[in-house]
């Protein structure tokens, strides 16, 4: 029924462009809000891979899957409180890089594991 749609579909290849216009956010290289408009981007997929795993109900079925989603939720709100207002923040700039390499680790790994998925019901009749 799915072997259309593809999970991996929800990571573009856009998203390491994303990631790394974060990394220069957080370098200076650009405004802090332009770090919060590419974690929106980063979200956007996050939300649209949660979404088709529910409506093949999926969520929740894979162990790795909440793992990996589970340790996203975190950085992802400091970040966005790092962009947002430094000075509220816990973290430094050193503190956003490492959280932002987290992401991407994580990010990749779901990807990974969607494409898992793709191929399994892609060898379905």
């Amino acid at each position: 029924m799915y072997k259309e749609t593809k999970l991996s579909e929800c990571f573009p290849p856009t998203v390491s462009y994303y990631f790394e216009k974060i990394f220069e956010a957080i370098c200076g290289k650009n405004e802090s809000l332009f770090g919060v408009s590419n974690l929106d981007f980063i979200q956007d997929c996050l939300d649209n891979f949660k979404d088709n795993l529910e409506l093949r109900g999926l969520w929740g079925v894979y162990d790795s899957i909440n793992y990996h989603y589970g340790k996203l939720l975190y950085p992802m709100k400091e970040l966005n409180v790092y962009f947002e207002s430094k000075e509220k923040s816990k973290l430094n700039g050193d503190d956003a890089y490492i959280f932002t390499s987290f992401l991407v680790e994580h990010l990749n790994s779901l990807k990974k594991i969607a494409m898992e998925i793709d191929e399994e019901y892609a060898s379905r009749a």
